[in-house]
């Protein structure tokens, strides 16, 4: 179906639902969420829940927001074993998750992350409790204590800003309770897999409120190493959360937020998916070595992955009149990750690639929101900055080399090398102002206007430096001469949505609104800065909730004029950015939610994505025989054509107790992972399906079973082409396989 088709198919179901619905429209939800008193799982309802978001920086019914976003509550997270933002994909369209060497790669429409190297800045704007998460390696953590997730598709340049070109996540997590409060919960399950999970919530006195929440994780590796009989692809996390909220009078307060985390394990290792270059044998091969016969194992050095996260948060919300508050939130954040694993992925452990990284970073925003009977307005400004210091390492073993200086043991396994490091500092501070303004016309018809103005700089000194005559030694510290850069950006991201209201329970929308990336350099390569990034959306939307709130459709259909991609490279020894010319991405995306009865509901999700290059000439490195590519009408990476996600609910009510019966599948195309469209650097279309089932007694306990990847299905979910040195092979990681368990829990 083309978008002009989709453009009638939900202008005509608006008529026809508007005649439908006018005739039983029930009263609009509060613009207000209540206060959080308590803990315990919301009761059961016949309607398709309605959440309370605050996506545009105000509260608000998800069903009322002009913006395609979806908002899945934290009862629901729990309920479905939903503990990463990666298990989240399958509830959002268009939205497609990967990960590489301990970082997230976010594709969101077709807007995907596809970096390697430290420095690095995602598509998609990652926020914890309104805090902007600047590092990849820090959206990979676990979700724990969590009130609901916002997942904001398209541009959010005016009221997010800087990389929020595909869209936004926000994580919220609970706050404080006006009463004691609190729960606990104990899973276990296949491969060693064992989590707690609790939290305790309450008043210290009559204007202080506190709450103290934990995740504790440890897991078994999903496969082994046969280099050496140990597990990889484990987990061993912690994490800690505590939150104050001080509330002296009525409107007025001040919260204080802190959270830990902590992660060492056998995880991140590059798994082997054969060559990558058909002329060319892997170096490792050559001298007889070994290769997994299975997938899910791994050849090589041992994979080590840590990492380290901590922040603090202090948001004061002050009245200054009727109709005017004012909010400033001021953070800190600290990110610290350091991965070691094998490249060359055979026995024969030719190569040992580090990739660390220690970022801090400093964020203020204030913001004053000003609502009057049709008039409402947000202004504000924003401050980042961030000292982001990285290094890539790749120790080369003699065998894995290319000739060299005379003298050298050419071709004899087990003496190692300093081999290839680059990286660097790179300091960026970047400013912007804001402001949006929502017109109530008439009671049907609104105006959303709005705007941001961003400037940055960022200033780099890095190093590259290639040694294959000294040998390694881990006590010594290397330096390099420092090679200085800057570059500086700035741009405007308007956004203009009209929005017409055909009943309370039925809107439409159309949105033109402009996305701004940054641009930088790729840390230690030497190289020129890369240029920023623009994508301007035009969209229109359908939302509506039918038959006395039993039905909630919502559509959306985009086009994306995308300039000025930046695109990923490994470039002999080191790993570059350039900017393609051009793309075009269109799309059409359908959110379905019906309660058939009081006691089954079903759910649909579907989305069709076409995002190709315009205009792209590049040469691919692992086959330089084959020159300059001109790479017009190939896919985006990581943006599938087709995903179709089915669910269906059967809740039981029994006199003690809630028995609920869940099951879903998720359907995906083709993935190219990357920019040239090989079929050996892709994964095929496949299919998971997972069930639950969940027994919530009126006393305050549940307990619950679960199996995820119910067919034990093994899908790529990265890969990409290695260096020279490896014999340009293919590696990346699999998604998680067949996982199944049982969780208690209780709530006060």
């Amino acid at each position: 179906m083309s978008v002009n088709g989709a453009i009638i198919l939900m202008t005509s179901a608006a008529m026809f639902a508007g005649r439908v619905d006018a005739q039983t429209a029930p009263p609009t939800s509060p613009a207000t969420p209540a206060p959080q008193t308590s803990d315990a799982p919301s009761s059961a309802r016949p309607e398709v829940a309605d959440i309370i978001v605050t996506a545009e920086r105000r509260s608000s019914s998800v069903q009322k927001i002009p913006l395609a976003i979806t908002a899945v509550d934290g009862q629901d997270l729990r309920s479905r074993q939903i503990n990463t933002v990666e298990s989240l994909s399958t509830s959002v369209p268009n939205l497609n998750f990967s990960r590489y060497s301990g970082t997230a790669q976010v594709s969101l429409r077709g807007v995907a992350f596809d970096s390697i190297t430290p420095g690095s800045e995602a598509r998609t704007a990652a926020y914890l409790d309104g805090v902007y998460i600047s590092r990849p390696t820090a959206q990979l953590t676990n979700l724990f204590d969590v009130s609901r997730i916002e997942v904001l598709r398209g541009p959010q340049g005016t009221l997010y800003g800087r990389n929020a070109t595909a869209g936004a996540i926000n994580v919220i997590t609970n706050d404080p309770t006006t009463a004691l409060s609190g729960y606990g919960l104990l899973s276990a399950g296949n491969y060693g897999y064992v989590q707690t999970e609790g939290a305790v919530s309450g008043p210290l006195s009559d204007t202080l409120s506190a709450r103290l929440a934990f995740q504790t994780t440890d897991r078994n590796g999903f496969g082994t190493n046969i280099s050496n009989g140990k597990d990889v692809d484990d987990e061993r996390s912690r994490a800690v959360r505590g939150k104050l909220v001080f509330a002296p009078s009525n409107g007025m307060s001040f919260k204080l937020s802190a959270d830990y985390s902590r992660r060492n394990d056998a995880s991140g290792g590059r798994h082997d998916f054969g060559a990558g270059n058909p002329s060319v044998t892997p170096r490792g091969l050559v001298l007889g070595a070994a290769l997994p016969s299975d997938p899910r194992d791994y050849a090589g050095y041992q994979p080590s992955y840590f990492r380290e996260l901590f922040g603090v948060s202090g948001e004061l919300t002050l009245p200054l009149a009727d109709q005017l508050t004012l909010t400033s939130l001021s953070a800190y954040r600290s990110t610290k990750t350091n991965l070691w694993t094998g490249v060359d992925g055979t026995t024969a452990e030719l190569t040992r690639q580090q990739i660390y990284e220690k970022a801090r970073q400093f964020s203020q925003e204030v913001r004053i929101v000003a609502d009057f009977d049709r008039l409402k307005l947000i202004g504000g400004g924003y401050y980042f900055h961030e000292n982001d210091y990285g290094l890539t390492h790749v120790i080369l073993d003699g065998a894995s080399t290319l000739p060299g200086p005379p003298g050298r043991q050419l071709g004899v396994t087990g003496t190692k090398y300093q081999g290839v490091q680059f990286g660097g500092t790179l300091i960026t501070n970047a400013y912007a102002a804001f402001a949006q303004a929502d017109i109530d016309i008439t009671d049907k018809l609104s105006l959303t206007l709005g705007g941001r103005y961003s400037h940055e700089k960022k200033d780099v000194r890095e190093y590259t430096n290639t040694d294959l005559a000294s040998v390694y030694n881990p006590n010594v510290t290397l330096t390099f001469p420092l090679t200085p850069n800057s570059t500086s950006a700035s741009s405007f991201d308007p956004k203009v949505t009209l929005q017409y209201k055909f009943t309370p329970q039925i809107l439409a929308y159309a949105t033109f609104s402009r996305g701004f990336k940054s641009g930088g350099f790729a840390l230690g390569s030497l190289t020129p800065a890369f240029k920023p990034e623009r994508l301007d959306d035009y969209e229109i939307g359908l939302k509506a909730t039918l038959f006395d709130r039993r039905l909630r459709a919502n559509f959306a259909a985009f086009y994306y004029d995308y300039g000025n991609l930046q695109v990923t490279k490994v470039n002999g020894t080191v790993v570059t950015t350039e900017n393609a010319a051009a793309a075009t991405i269109k799309g059409l995306e359908a959110e379905i939610r019906g309660s058939v009865t009081d006691a089954f509901s079903l759910g649909l999700n579907a989305s069709y994505l076409d995002a190709r290059f315009d205009e792209y000439l590049t040469a691919e490195p692992a086959r330089p025989s084959l020159g300059v590519q001109d790479l017009k009408g190939n896919r985006l990476p990581q943006s599938p054509p087709y995903t179709i996600t089915v669910d269906a609910t059967y809740r039981a009510r029994l006199p003690k107790g809630d028995l609920t019966f869940r099951a879903d599948g998720t359907w995906k195309d083709r993935i190219y992972f990357s920019p040239y469209n090989r079929a050996e650097v892709s994964q095929p279309a496949y299919a998971v399906f997972n069930a639950f089932v969940t027994y919530n007694a009126h006393a305050g306990w549940s307990l619950g079973a679960w199996v995820r990847n119910l067919a034990n299905k093994d899908y790529r979910v990265s890969s990409t082409v290695g260096n020279v040195f490896v014999g340009y092979s293919i590696g990346g990681q699999l998604g998680d396989p067949r996982t199944f368990g049982v969780t208690a829990g209780m709530h006060f």
